[in-house]
């Protein structure tokens, strides 16, 4: 959602208020369909990539109903370029109004992956970073959970409860490599000013070194300054 704006790429209404109140009111809706009868279902599209960020487009539920009733006029080449155009929008859309935290992220230790979970796929837009890696091993399991994790993000209206459970599943087998090379993640959800007069949930997670074990007050000290950087 973070790269759409939190707005449907078609008509750019905003999809996390209704009537003043927080609320996620849009669909991440798939450019291709899983069943056979769905509409621009493709036989030889990878099935492990049909819940990727690849096959989603952010929708309002109006346009969402529209292009999946009208397959033949919106195809899934079409669909991607919409995607595409909107997404180059909102990007263009940034202006020198500093991009800022509006509320602070309530950055803390996360233990298991279903406090991972729980942040990412509560978020519309991510602020992610690691400390240095040491050799490529350590780069390629840092870079592969803070991937996950915002995967995990980008398709959480899409996959129910079970979907969340092996979310957390598997974000936890991840902070238990990482912990045993001497890495801790530190996250929480806090509010972000990603464009003009566009304010959205933001997940705040980094991945930092603990060069040996620290009291409670030492790694508070640690996560609040990953958080002000």
């Amino acid at each position: 959602m973070g790269r759409a704006g939190s707005r449907c790429a078609i008509c750019n209404s905003e999809l996390t208020h209704l009537d003043g109140l927080d609320s996620i009111v849009g669909d991440e809706a798939h450019i291709r369909s899983r069943k056979p009868s769905g509409p621009r279902h493709e036989p030889d599209y990878p099935v492990e990539m049909v819940d990727t960020y690849a096959n989603l487009i952010l929708l309002c539920k109006a346009h969402h109903k529209l292009v999946d009733d009208n397959w033949v006029v919106f195809p899934s080449e079409a669909l991607e370029e919409i995607k595409r155009n909107h997404e180059h929008r909102v990007k263009e859309s940034l202006t020198n109004e500093a991009s800022d935290w509006v509320e602070d992220p309530d950055v803390r230790r996360l233990e298991t992956g279903t406090e991972l979970a729980n942040i990412v796929m509560s978020a519309s837009a991510y602020v992610m970073g690691n400390d240095h890696p040491g050799d490529e091993e350590e780069a390629t399991i840092i870079s592969a959970l803070l991937q996950e994790a915002q995967d995990w993000g980008d398709i959480a209206g899409d996959v129910g409860q079970r979907g969340r459970v092996d979310a957390a599943m598997s974000l936890h087998s991840q902070l238990e490599d990482l912990a045993a090379r001497g890495f801790a993640v530190v996250g929480g959800l806090g509010r972000y000013r990603i464009a003009r007069g566009l304010i959205v949930p933001t997940a705040f997670v980094r991945i930092v070194r603990v060069a040996a074990p620290q009291g409670e007050d030492g790694f508070a000290g640690a996560a609040q300054g990953a958080a002000d950087e």
